[in-house]
């Protein structure tokens, strides 16, 4: 797997020319193909240009390479990678500009500046200049709804120096190692604030501004959340040798999911990103193996003893050893049941089966058969665990929704087979459309606006392809009762 440090650095040099921002793709040794991270911040250079306000007067790529191998075949690989992120960053933007290309191997000149010399990388240098808008806020701006019906963040204080396992009003679990965050010297010894957002339901989806989708494609998701670690206000960041284990709840499996993070494009809308994190899973059948002594089942043992760590314990001495290895009831011996939790120490990110216990005994307390998508990881912010449902074209259709976007309406698309909250991805200004929905597939339009601070919901289900088009009709309510009305979307 890849292990680099993303650095965007902004430098604000001024001159007649404007002002710099640099972005930097960072390539694995002797290559120049891109990635999924690489592709993530050759989309936010471009994304910066499209900002308002940003006048673009230059844009130069240029590729370096480290020391490694010969001056010449550096020289030749740094060109590689320089024309590598010119092709996409060219497909991404909407400017006539001409875009310079300069590479320079493995040349350190002797004044270096912030530029990245002698690293595998190509750095993006955009030419600028700002102009200040003023942005008049309309009276019946919806976010202004959401603000009011958005749940506080779940805050955690920690000692960073102890393994930590926090768990989350809606069941997400994390395990914080020892030693994780990148501390200053100074600052060692003081309390981290973990902060934590869960998004499960569709009411926390729509009200936070989160879908489910991926440059334009709609993904099936398994459960969202954010995270965020803070010191003294100061954002901190993970090492990569000590990874965050994020435990997401689940019903029932499916498969095929797969491990994502989120930004906001520039329309404010969250744009799901896949990475290369594996994600794991632990099935209720594993947590039964778990929780309760190896075969048994929960009805016979439930009065006496619940948990396997009470078959399992200190106490199963040589009467009560005996008695179970009589009967046939224990399927393996000891040292094979250890092995087997060892390995799933592993997996889960924990030191030792006792953190694994209690983290299990805090899950128990909730749900009596957890399903778990399990990923271990080094970034922050948002993640989630989701799956592209792809269908060929004929298999696909277009829905309106009779609604001229506007400043006060969000319109959604939620989906009844699959959990998918889709927004319209299409420009057109006078009705919200929404592409690559699969035929006859079932959902409810959801259109919600916001006049003079009452709020106005539309609920209609129906059967994509049926119905090409759809009108609204809204009832009139309070924020309150709004949000109860979100809650029963399922």
């Amino acid at each position: 797997m890849k292990t680099i440090v993303y650095l965007v650095f902004s430098l604000f040099v001024l001159s007649a020319n404007g002002q710099q921002k640099i972005f930097s793709v960072y390539f694995q040794n002797d290559e120049y193909q891109l990635d999924a991270d690489d592709i993530q911040i050759i989309q936010e250079a471009a994304a910066f240009m499209a900002q308002p306000g940003i006048t673009a007067s230059g844009i130069q790529i240029n590729g370096y390479t480290d020391a490694p191998a010969t001056a010449d075949y550096n020289v030749a690989l740094s060109n590689k990678r320089a024309l590598t992120v010119k092709e996409l960053f060219q497909s991404k933007i909407k400017s006539d500009i001409k875009i310079s290309l300069a590479w320079h191997g493995e040349l350190i000149p002797e004044a270096t500046t912030d530029l990245h010399y002698g690293q595998r990388c190509a750095d993006i240098v955009i030419t600028y200049t700002e102009q200040k808008q003023i942005v008049q806020v309309p009276k019946s701006d919806i976010n202004d709804l959401w603000k009011q019906l958005r749940e506080p963040s779940q805050v955690f204080t920690i000692n960073p120096q102890k393994d930590t396992l926090i768990m989350g009003e809606e069941g997400t679990i994390i395990n914080i190692p020892a030693g994780a965050f990148i501390i200053p010297d100074e600052k060692q010894g003081r309390q981290v604030n973990i902060v934590l957002e869960e998004y499960y339901d569709y009411a926390s989806m729509i009200i936070n501004n989160m879908t489910t989708m991926s440059n334009g494609l709609p993904l099936e998701t398994g459960g969202m959340i954010y995270v965020n670690a803070f010191l003294d206000n100061r954002a901190l960041t993970v090492m990569e040798d000590k990874p965050l284990t994020f435990m997401f709840p689940g019903d029932t499996m499916v498969t095929g999911m797969q491990f994502f993070t989120g930004n906001t494009n520039p329309t404010g809308n969250m744009n799901w990103l896949l990475t290369e994190t594996d994600l794991e899973t632990l099935t209720p059948d594993e947590y039964h193996n778990l929780i309760y002594p190896m075969g048994f089942t929960k009805k016979r043992y439930r009065k006496n003893c619940p948990y396997l760590f009470c078959g399992l314990r200190e106490d199963l001495g040589a009467d009560n050893k005996k008695y179970y290895e009589k009967r046939a009831y224990m399927a393996t011996d000891w040292k094979a049941y250890r092995k087997y939790t060892d390995s799933l120490c592993l997996v889960y990110g924990v030191r030792n089966f006792g953190i694994l216990k209690r983290m299990l005994l805090q899950q128990v307390k909730q749900t009596e058969d957890p399903f778990f998508y399990v990923a271990k990881t080094s970034r922050l912010g948002y993640m989630n665990c989701d799956k592209f449902y792809k269908l060929p074209p004929e298999k696909l259709t277009l829905l309106a929704l009779n609604e001229a976007p506007a400043e006060n309406v969000n319109s959604f698309l939620v989906f009844s087979k699959y959990k998918s909250l889709m927004l319209p991805n299409t420009n057109n200004p006078e009705k919200a459309e929404f592409s690559n929905i699969a035929k006859k597939s079932k959902c409810k339009a959801v259109v919600i606006k916001y006049e003079n601070k009452i709020a106005y919901l539309s609920v209609q289900e129906l059967k994509a392809g049926d119905v090409p088009e759809v009108t609204p009709e809204f009832v009139a309510m309070t924020p309150t009762q709004l949000k109860t009305e979100l809650k029963k979307l399922k």
